[in-house]
């Protein structure tokens, strides 16, 4: 049997190492953003629900006390924001659009009511 040429083995690693940057490529994004006031204070503690407008799916969260919120792993697809706090109006933000490994950033601004 004859030992692999030194260009063979080079191939052979190449391909592989391909194979792994292409396995370790994610297809889901992330949506951040701040909710904040008029006078643009930070809201803490609101609500803030992210809705897949084409399966209706629902996920929620409380922004932080600095107003951040942060959905991860995001799939593809087309999604609105519905965000409410005590002695706010609610708020909601439509057509957005979670591209193939998307960073997405959403800053909300509530009107007193």
């Amino acid at each position: 049997m004859r030992p692999l040429s030194g260009t063979k083995v080079f191939s052979c690693l190449l391909l592989l190492s391909s194979a792994i940057t292409l396995a370790a490529q994610s297809t889901l994004g992330d949506i951040t953003g701040t909710v904040h006031d008029a006078t643009g204070a930070d809201i803490a503690n609101a609500s803030v629900t992210l809705v897949n407008t084409d399966s209706g799916i629902k996920s929620s969260q409380t922004s932080g006390g600095d107003g951040s919120y942060r959905f991860q792993q995001v799939a593809p697809c087309h999604y609105r924001l519905e965000i409410a706090a005590a002695g706010f109006s609610k708020t909601g933000i439509s057509n957005l659009t979670m591209n193939l490994d998307a960073h997405l950033t959403q800053d909300v601004s509530l009107s007193v009511g």
